[in-house]
């Protein structure tokens, strides 16, 4: 094949290529009506799904509801319902209606004029529903198309004068012939194509009756949904009059519209308000207004009505969030025509919050007339558990579910900020000075370096406590109000104190003045410097704050752990009066263990626990010389020896070398050491090892529990008799006390208990007039618990 050849070929493929496109390519252009092949009835790029920015769905016998896309209002990306009230919507269910008609799908199309059926037959008279689509893409509508008669012409022309010009090239021996050949062939190509433009011109404006196009930048498709006729198909009618095209498609939108009514468009809870981007929030009751307000996000939370005061934060924020997280249980009606009858002509609480609107998070100090209001007016009345309400003042009247209703329900007072000082409890480590004036007591003065406090007076011989501090610095900060009182309404008179602290993170030290309450004693009132609104508190709280110079004395007693303790003397006064002396030895191994033979080791080793760092909880003013019963101790360590004096009665203790210097300590040590420290186990064996048991008259066996009396007409009591067994086992006392306290007694009862090694322990009970039992074994004298006691007294016979 020749150049010639393969030119011609490839001209006449362009051409047929040309034909196709121009009469075979289109699917609607020779549609006949009967295809059975799917097809979309919008393009994406006819109903872009991204570009929709309203939505209008008509019904029969409803007024049409309008749904408009916006970017104002708590959510950056929202739709709201402009017909027939304004109210947010749900946007996944208006996307629903958008994906859905974007991809609707055909079997069969055709013009509405072509068909044999009426319109109140295919359900479009009037239709089902109809759909509005508004925005910025193409719309499908009656378009223009090229007459085949026309496009056959230019092809033909086009291929004749190609051809002309290849038959030219093999006319090369007649060079006239040739001229002329290729003059004609130059001739009919340049008039071919002035052809085919003017055939554009034509095509621009003849409109085509039969074919579809596009149309640019057109901002409205509707279409209208007709009856169903089974299998899942339905009538869809685009277009109006003699260019409507009516198309058999999927139910998909056709049933989804038929399963909602207008209110299910609308969500049962609100667009969210970011509390960061509330400006103003207000109460109105019947009784009162509360105006709450900042400048930024960062700003505090101020009232500014009915007082100036300081807001409580989390309660405001608290309030912002359940405005519009409370459920819609119930849409009651679109328009009301009385208000009353709901309760909302007089509403019971309106809740107003300005934000800021938009989705630009970064214009947090945006200008007044980019705040947006939201409102909520909220009645007295209820229905079926749920109360009534109105949202921005406007339809539909809804019924609120009750069970967050009462975090809008807050007083003035509950807005208030309870802590009566602006330093929160978590940044107490941020305090760096401390000033405490009590009236009748010395001042107070602190200031704190890295983590150490020191006193600004050198008078002071003692280093502060660092407890103290914290507990007074926790009792300012943790206390919040009990209740509120205004100055304006009640003269507070003189304060009886002021506390000033400096923090690091403020330009200026907090005031707080301390003022009696006029009706209570119990109770103070703080006023923070410039505030007219004072806390009211219990003066316990603030009995930290309120203590006097002795109580910031440091409170560390025994600097040294019990492990370091080598020799431990007590010498206790009182009715059980008692000398110890424990010691410790240096084993061979280099380790140390205490002596603890004949003493109670666990009871031992409980003192040295109560001893281990001891501190006072608290310094004293009481006199410890008066006090009995007293335990003096003396502890010696390798480095000193400590001398401590003890009220076993009173808690209290001091220092031989602080005399002066009395202190509260834990009542666990009091009682550690007033018990006894002695082994108080007075009879060692247990209840297998007893053979007999002689108590007055009667004498009885044991063998293995079982117990047989001997020698007597009388009968033994047996479960009186296992019981004196079980109370002999082991038998402990309670102090160890001299023989001479039963000097003047005679013995309520003798017990002989002979043990199987055949060894007799004789054990004597006397009960003195304060109703305590003693025993004694031997020259072991001690006292009894009286439940014991009783037990052992008892002679276990019956008659």
């Amino acid at each position: 094949m020749n150049f010639n050849t393969t030119i011609s070929v490839l001209l006449l493929a362009v051409a047929a290529g040309v034909y196709y496109f121009a009469f075979e390519s289109d699917p609607l252009a020779n549609d006949s009506g009967d295809t059975t092949s799917q097809n979309l009835v919008f393009t994406p790029r006819e109903l872009p799904s991204a570009s929709v920015e309203k939505v209008t769905i008509h019904s029969p016998n409803q007024p049409p509801a309008v749904f408009k896309h916006t970017t104002e209002g708590p959510a950056p990306d929202n739709w709201n319902q402009s017909q027939p009230v304004q109210f947010p919507v749900n946007p996944g269910s208006i996307f629903a209606i958008i994906h859905k008609t974007s991809q609707l799908k055909y079997s069969r199309k055709m013009p509405l004029a072509s068909s044999d059926q009426s319109l109140e037959t295919l359900g479009l008279s009037p239709p089902k529903y109809q759909l509005t689509f508004e925005g910025q893409f193409k719309e499908k509508i009656l378009g223009t198309q090229m007459n085949p008669a026309l496009w056959g012409a230019v092809v033909i022309i086009f291929i004749l004068a190609t051809c002309l010009w290849i038959y030219a090239q093999y006319l090369a021996k007649s060079s006239t012939l040739q001229k002329r050949t290729k003059l004609l062939a130059l001739l009919l190509i340049p008039a071919g194509t002035i052809y085919l433009f003017v055939l554009l011109v034509i095509q621009a404006s003849i409109k085509s009756d039969s074919e579809t196009g596009q149309a640019e930048n057109q901002t409205q498709t509707t279409i209208a949904l007709g009856a169903s006729i089974g299998a899942g198909k339905s009538y869809l009618q685009i277009g109006s009059g003699s260019k409507a095209t009516l198309y058999v498609v999927n139910s998909d939108l056709h049933e989804y519209l038929q399963r909602r009514r207008i209110t299910d468009y609308r969500p049962r809870l609100l667009p969210p308000i970011e509390p960061g981007r509330a400006r103003r929030v207000k109460v109105t009751t019947p009784d009162s207004t509360t105006l709450v307000t900042r400048s930024g996000p960062d700003a505090q939370w101020q009232i500014t009505k009915p007082q100036i005061d300081r807001a409580n934060k989390s309660v405001v924020e608290t309030l912002i969030n359940a405005s519009t997280s409370m459920r819609i249980g119930k849409f009651i009606e679109d328009s009301p025509s009385d208000l009353a009858k709901y309760g909302l002509d007089k509403p019971a609480l309106i809740l107003e919050i300005d934000h800021l609107a938009g989705s630009d998070k970064k214009d947090e100090e945006a200008p007044q007339s980019n705040l947006k209001t939201f409102s909520l007016h909220l009645s007295d009345k209820t229905q079926d558990g749920m109360r009534f309400a109105l949202f921005n003042s406007k339809p539909p009247v809804v019924a609120l579910q009750d069970n967050r209703i009462q975090l809008l329900k807050l007083s003035t007072d509950d807005l208030r900020a309870p802590s009566l000082t602006t330093i929160p409890d978590h940044r107490t480590r941020f305090i760096r000075k401390l000033d405490i004036n009590i009236k009748g007591q010395p001042s107070i003065s602190l200031s704190k370096k890295g983590t150490n406090w020191t006193f600004n007076s050198e008078s002071q011989e003692f280093k502060p406590d660092k407890t103290q501090i914290n507990s007074v610095l926790q009792a300012i900060t943790k206390t919040h109000a009990q209740s509120f009182l205004t100055t304006s309404s009640s003269s507070l008179g003189q304060p009886f104190g002021r506390i000033e602290l400096s923090n690091v993170e403020t330009e200026s030290p907090e005031l707080l003045l301390l003022h009696n309450h006029k009706s209570d004693p119990n109770l103070v009132v703080v006023l923070r410097e410039k505030e007219t609104v004072g806390r009211v508190v219990t003066r316990d709280a603030l009995k930290p704050a309120l203590a006097p110079i002795i109580a910031y004395q440091d409170k560390s007693i025994l600097p040294f752990r019990a492990f370091e303790i080598r020799r431990l003397s007590i010498k206790r006064t009182g009715k059980y009066p008692a000398a110890y002396d424990i010691k410790q030895i240096k084993l061979p191994s280099g380790r140390r263990d205490w002596l603890t033979a004949g003493f109670n080791k666990t009871k031992v080793f409980n003192v040295l626990r109560e001893l281990d760092q001891l501190r006072a909880t608290e310094w004293s003013q009481k006199n410890l010389d008066t006090r009995t019963p007293l335990a003096n101790l003396t502890i010696k360590t390798d480095k000193k020896t400590y001398e401590l004096q003890v009220s076993l009665d009173g808690n209290l203790a001091r220092l031989k070398s602080a005399p002066n210097a009395t202190f509260l300590i834990p009542p666990t040590l009091s009682k550690a050491l007033a018990v006894e420290l002695h082994d108080t186990t007075v009879l060692p064996i247990n209840a297998d090892q007893i053979k007999s048991v002689t108590t007055g008259a009667i004498k009885f066996t044991n063998r293995g529990g079982l117990l047989t009396i001997v020698g007597s007409a009388a009968k033994l009591d047996i479960q009186a008799a296992k019981k004196l067994v079980q109370s002999l086992e082991f038998l402990q006392g309670v102090y160890l006390v001299p023989a001479s306290m039963v000097n003047s007694l005679s013995p309520v009862n003798t017990i002989s208990v002979q043990t199987n090694a055949n060894k007799i322990y004789k054990l004597r009970l006397f009960r003195k007039s304060d109703n305590t039992w003693i025993g004694q074994i031997d020259r072991l004298t001690f006292t009894l618990d009286s439940d014991i006691a009783t037990t052992l007294a008892k002679i276990p016979t019956s008659n």
